[in-house]
């Protein structure tokens, strides 16, 4: 079969008005009907609150015009992550393997993104059954050898971008690559050692209703949680080592990041509420004492709205985790929030956790 043609062509064009810049990007797609044959396409990042879904056009083509409120990361479905920014033009070919081939203003940067998003997997990957957790091959390296498994990511992800000619690329994909690496040291202190097998028993045993029914529960549910991690705990002194590794020398003030890396808005999550521990027999107060905390760690309404949506996160899928009930805790969240566009985003993360086999 021949090369399947995904013209992505992007114009974009800028108005001045009023001490601001419009930014308005056309975008065409053309895929092949059996990569994408839905009536829309959708272009999105959901730091930014932004979501187009591009209309068909016809025979899997989509066209829109579409204002960008700046330049940085974006993910349109079927190909993944894009590099946008003003007066680019883009085309995109992918044969059958969606090996995709990139021309225009951002072609390096774009295919840089394919070859990271490779590396990532290869060098430093995410644990399918725990996010925001490393791989279970991962999590049974010793301290020492996991500090330099992320050391030689880092560097690695240094010397790929170096091709690149934009800064701002080239700030954000470092940035993205540390947050990264710091959501994964933190996951590797909480689950080193950890068994796939009965995890994987674990799992099964909580997501089963008739587990419920079983006399023995609450002692085979605190087993259950305890018993993929028994034999490889990390003592205080190296919990402390990678602590600091993931804690140390981060702005947790940073824009740029919050609006183009997913793993930035994580780890300022995970570091910013360390101080307010989660009492499991309390967990709706904790989390509680959470929301309400957070106009005053933030001031900018952009990161109060994303700890929001990463603190609801964290609550859902904790409880999801344990085979716990999420209705209540979904309801409860919901009445705690005024923002639509989090709300928005809380309800699609209750939505895919309910499906089956979520994780």
């Amino acid at each position: 079969m021949g090369i399947k043609q995904i013209c992505v062509s992007i114009g974009c064009t800028l108005f001045l008005g009023t001490g601001s810049y419009a930014q308005t990007v056309q975008l065409s797609v053309a895929l092949s009907p059996d990569m994408h044959n839905e009536e829309t396409i959708d272009l999105y990042n959901e730091s930014r609150n932004l979501r187009v879904s591009i209309p068909s056009s016809g025979k899997s083509t989509y066209k829109q015009n579409i204002n960008l409120p700046d330049k940085g990361f974006y993910m349109l479905e079927q190909v993944g992550k894009l590099y946008l920014a003003p007066k680019n033009s883009l085309q995109i070919t992918s044969d059958d393997t969606k090996q995709y081939i990139f021309k225009g203003k951002q072609a390096t940067e774009n295919e840089l993104l394919a070859k990271l998003a490779v590396l990532r997997q290869q060098m430093l990957p995410e644990n399918t059954s725990m996010p925001g957790v490393p791989t279970f091959k991962l999590l049974k390296q010793s301290v020492p050898d996991f500090l330099i498994t992320v050391d030689a990511y880092k560097t690695a992800v240094a010397e790929l971008v170096n091709s690149s000619e934009d800064s701002h690329f080239k700030e954000l994909v470092i940035g993205d690559a540390d947050s990264y690496s710091r959501v994964m040291l933190q996951g590797f202190s909480g689950s080193h050692g950890a068994d796939s097998v009965l995890h994987e028993q674990a799992q099964l045993y909580f997501q089963n209703p008739a587990s419920k029914n079983d006399p023995n529960y609450s002692f085979k549910h605190l087993r259950m949680r305890i018993l993929p991690y028994y034999d490889d705990f990390l003592n205080e002194e190296d919990l402390e080592t990678v602590r600091k590794a993931y804690t140390d020398h981060l702005d947790l003030n940073d824009k740029d990041l919050l609006q183009n890396s997913p793993s930035y808005a994580k780890i300022v999550s995970i570091i910013s509420f360390s101080d307010m521990p989660i009492d499991e027999k309390r967990m709706q107060e904790s989390y509680d004492k959470r929301f309400e905390s957070i106009p005053e760690k933030f001031e900018d309404e952009q990161f109060v709205e994303e700890m929001q949506v990463q603190q609801g996160a964290e609550y859902l899928h904790f409880l999801h985790g344990l085979g716990l009930d999420i209705e209540g805790a979904y309801s409860h969240l919901k009445s705690l929030v005024t923002s639509q566009k989090v709300n928005e985003r809380i309800d699609k993360l209750y939505a895919a956790l309910k499906k089956p086999n979520s994780i």
